[in-house]
């Protein structure tokens, strides 16, 4: 049998081997050349189909042995699908629970500093309005801040309030009233300034977490529409050139499409 289709296959390369020295070496210049050409074409068709029946059962044959060997490795890969999901999905759900963990541990943390902060700025304003209250004019009152800013204890609030007020009992002794309120208007209450919070990630060899999304569109024209304003790079959406040539053929080439060029050809086709 073996025997009977390589010399078979060979009958048919020998067949063919031909045409294209054939194809190569013909011109076709008039109308009685154009007909010649067609007879061979339509030859060329009939070895096609000759050359398709003849694998066609070996084509089948190796579908079928194909088609079998994949239902087995499915049927292997089935059980160990499913037992690399179940693990992957509980790996899943530690991650999620560690993600929730890390979020209240991060709001507590910036609770803390908030609540550090108000405390800072209370204590800061109940520092200078003790040495005010002690005091009985300018000097006097920028001795004593100056005194205590010398302190290492000193948080930085309470180092900027003091060194705002010495400003302005410094201007207050050499009578300058418009610097006063220049430092007045300028001294705000010190901004709190959210702390950056870096997550704790616990190494694991041979596992790499990162975030995914799951994303489902609901409207596509938008979607195409944040494309065209650069919302969106080109490469998220693909372009059907041949639903594009449909169109153009079904208009017979006279509706202009936007950013299409397009040329009319001429094709023909052989039948038999």
């Amino acid at each position: 049998m073996t025997n009977e289709i390589n010399t078979n296959e060979e009958q048919i390369r020998e067949e063919i081997n031909p045409l294209v020295e054939t194809a190569t070496a013909m011109t076709v210049t008039t109308a009685r050349d154009k007909e010649g050409a067609v007879l061979f074409v339509r030859d060329i068709n009939a070895s096609i189909k000759k050359v398709k029946l003849f694998f066609e059962p070996m084509k089948k044959a190796a579908k079928a042995a194909h088609a079998a060997i994949c239902d087995r490795e499915n049927e292997v890969l089935s059980k160990v699908e499913k037992a690399k999901a179940m693990a992957l999905g509980k790996i899943s759900y530690f991650d999620q629970v560690q993600e929730k963990i890390s979020l209240a541990e991060e709001t507590r943390l910036r609770d803390k500093a908030r609540q550090d902060h108000e405390k800072a700025l209370e204590k800061a304003h109940a520092k200078l309005d003790a040495i005010l209250s002690k005091s009985t004019d300018s000097q006097e009152t920028i001795d004593l801040l100056s005194w205590e800013l010398g302190r290492d204890d000193l948080n930085d609030i309470e180092r900027q309030k003091i060194e705002s007020q010495i400003e302005i009992e410094t201007a207050k002794l050499e009578n300058n009233q418009e610097k006063v309120e220049e430092v007045q208007q300028r001294i705000q209450e010190p901004v709190f300034m959210e702390p950056v919070i870096m997550p704790k990630e616990e190494k694991i060899k041979g596992a790499v977490s990162r975030k995914d999304y799951d994303i489902q569109i609901t409207n596509a024209k938008a979607v195409i529409g944040a494309v065209a304003n650069g919302v969106l790079p080109l490469s998220c959406v693909k372009i059907n050139e041949a639903e594009i040539k449909k169109f153009i053929a079904m208009h017979g080439g006279q509706k202009a499409v936007p950013g299409v060029a397009f040329r009319q050809l001429f094709k023909t086709h052989v039948r038999g």
